[in-house]
């Protein structure tokens, strides 16, 4: 017979042969998971983290890609005061004027094509922009009211600022004055706020510098002669091909970028009267310059400029700053702005209508007179700024300089080669007869082939049997 203790504290009840309960000690508490401690650190390392890229960016980074020509004591001219732009003040601080007054388009049911556009102050860009008028205007059919032009002077009192207002003030296009620091960050914010302000939602834009010409398909030829694409019933080649564009359910389209050089890679003066295609026949990969030579640990991973570029999109997504995609923010909006649901899709740009199919291009025609200079006070205001990118302007400058100021036209890497000719359709005409004897078939021949050698778009090859009883020619 067992006895049974005594339950002190009344643990036990009288009888029971269950044992005493047992305060838990520490040793029994259950030890945490790796993952919990790991998640109660969570927002201490998020914070760490956080302020390590701060530093990066801030510092270590502008430093990593900073070139020497900062270090130049004749850096800025006086007049030229530089004012960097900030999360609370993308103006930099600049003075906008408006001398034709606030751009009014109005409102309409249908989605209209409008263009974007900044000259910069300089004698080659004066000289451009009469070329950037004629193309859009006369020969892509854009009207002169749906343009729109900032017109960028560094101080109050520049010539060819004046000379570019009273070239557009000719052509009846809007423009404003920017006076003050203007980067690719502070473009992009002034583009946003006007066209968001203006334009209507569905409505197209395209975004074009003064040295870029983009080759829609149907644009007309330098002597405003159609082309095999342009529209037969007199509506704008561009308005034509961005209706196809929508049609296919794309809401912008990516062209391809091709940097134009002259021959020998000279940079040379702009002409008025010659066309900038023949003024710069050659056209290369200047993407490849984009990257210093001499490389660190940190500049090895920089990339290259990017080849490609939106060139026209919907006024609800909005454009990078560098324009060469879309911004990830305007995935968001383009969502949940009014309820629509209009996913950014990018058109596979192909030739509508002939029988051919091209990629559309941008023609870049940067590599002119008063280059160097310009970039390299790009490159001094981009570091000042801290702006990462400004090592793509700096890599440019000290190739060009390296090269005796021209652009090496044989090295391999940038592969420059003449632009390839418009497409032609090639004809054969097989007749009995032709020049040896003059008759009713040799005469209609003749004339049909004399027709076809006047199209742009045809070659044409004769095959006739030679009469042995006729000498040859000397």
């Amino acid at each position: 017979m067992r006895r049974v203790a005594s339950a002190p504290s009344g643990n036990l009840r009288s009888g029971s042969l269950l044992p005493l309960q047992r305060r838990d000690s520490p040793r029994m508490k259950a030890t945490p998971s790796r993952w919990a401690r790991l998640s109660r650190q969570a927002p201490r390392l998020c914070g760490f983290l956080i302020v390590l890229l701060v530093i990066a960016r801030t510092f270590v980074l502008p430093q990593a890609v900073r070139s020497e020509r900062s270090e130049h004591p004749d850096a800025f001219h006086n007049a030229d005061k530089v004012s960097c732009p900030r999360w609370y003040d993308q103006s930099s601080g600049a003075t906008i004027k408006l001398p034709r007054g606030d751009w009014k388009v109005g409102k309409h049911h249908r989605p209209r094509v409008f263009l974007y556009s900044v000259f910069g102050s300089s004698l080659e860009s004066t000289r451009l922009a009469k070329h950037f008028l004629d193309f859009y205007v006369r020969r892509a059919g854009i009207a002169p009211e749906r343009i729109h032009v900032t017109v960028h002077a560094s101080h109050e009192h520049d010539e060819h600022a004046q000379t570019l207002q009273n070239l557009l003030d000719k052509n009846r296009v809007h423009y404003d004055l920017w006076i003050g620091t203007f980067t690719s960050e502070t473009k992009a914010w002034h583009r946003d706020k006007l066209t968001q302000k203006t334009l209507d939602k569905d409505d197209w834009l395209i975004v074009a510098d003064v040295d870029e010409l983009h080759q829609f398909p149907g644009v007309r030829a330098h002597d405003g002669s159609a082309t095999i694409d342009t529209p037969s019933d007199g509506t704008a080649p561009v308005d034509a091909f961005l209706a196809h564009v929508a049609e296919r359910g794309a809401n912008y389209v990516l062209a391809a970028w091709e940097d134009r050089v002259a021959e020998g890679g000279h940079l040379n003066h702009i002409q008025d009267k010659v066309p900038l295609e023949r003024q710069f026949p050659l056209r290369c990969r200047m993407t490849e310059w984009t990257t210093p030579e001499k490389t660190s640990l940190i500049t090895s991973f920089l990339p290259k400029a990017e080849d490609h570029k939106v060139i026209a999109s919907r006024n609800y997504l909005k454009v990078h700053r560098s324009a060469h995609k879309i911004r990830w923010a305007s995935y968001w909006e383009a969502i949940f702005t009014f309820g629509r649901v209009s996913w950014p899709t990018v058109y596979v740009p192909r030739s509508h209508g002939g029988p051919f199919t091209a990629p559309v291009k941008s023609q870049h025609y940067k590599w002119i007179a008063g280059l160097v200079p310009y970039l390299d006070r790009r490159v001094r205001v981009y570091e000042k700024c801290g702006l990462l990118w400004s090592y793509e302007s700096a890599a440019v400058v000290d190739r060009l300089e390296s090269y005796g100021g021209r652009v090496c036209v044989t090295c391999g890497e940038l592969a420059c080669a003449h632009a390839s000719p418009v497409e032609r359709r090639r004809v054969a005409i097989v007749t009995s007869v032709w020049d040896e004897h003059i008759d009713g078939v040799s005469i209609t021949m003749n004339r049909v082939a004399t027709y076809l050698e006047q199209s742009p778009v045809e070659d044409v090859l004769v095959l006739t049997p030679h009469d042995p009883q006729v000498p040859e020619p000397a």
